[in-house]
């Protein structure tokens, strides 16, 4: 209960903030390659779902129609979180940024890793039926192998995206 309060406290300080700065005007990024977010996307969250359902089972226990289900939920509110992170990312980063700099792929995941973290732990409370620690230890061990495979889906696709544009002819 501690913990939602805080949340919901947290969440309140920001929505604050965001509400007493000014508005930016909200218009998409010309440069933002949006088959590749949504590639990026979908390849990180199936593999990214498939891991969280296992440790899941692991720490809570179910069935397989509840490990289906969860698979789901995890799908669809991870995939959701994920393309907004990434939206945003790519809204603040110039065209020509090194996306495979380590500096910058480490920042990406610790950012991710939070909204993440913070999703995972309420998984585990509200479907889990967990008590606190045990839906912190089941956030914690999702935290520390989906970040490894964030970073991972980060550099192969940095990599393959500088591999594209190398191949493209100049304009």
């Amino acid at each position: 209960m501690k913990s939602l309060i805080s949340c919901i406290l947290v969440g309140c300080l920001l929505a604050t903030q965001l509400w007493a700065s000014e508005p930016a005007p909200i218009v998409p990024p010309p440069d933002v390659d949006w088959s590749l977010l949504a590639t990026k996307a979908v390849t990180f969250e199936l593999m990214s779902s498939a891991l969280e359902t296992g440790i899941f089972v692991g720490f809570f226990g179910g069935t397989t129609t509840l490990a289906g289900g969860l698979f789901l939920v995890s799908l669809t509110t991870a995939g959701l979180a994920y393309a907004i992170h990434e939206y945003a990312w790519e809204s603040m980063l110039p065209a020509d940024a090194d996306r495979a700099n380590p500096d910058l792929i480490t920042n990406k995941s610790v950012t991710y890793r939070v909204v993440s973290t913070a999703r995972s732990f309420m998984l585990g409370r509200l479907l889990g039926g967990g008590e606190a620690a045990a839906s912190a230890a089941y956030a914690l061990t999702v935290a520390v192998t989906d970040t490894a495979l964030y970073a991972a889906t980060e550099l192969a696709f940095a990599r393959w995206r500088a591999g594209r544009q190398a191949d493209a002819p100049a304009p």
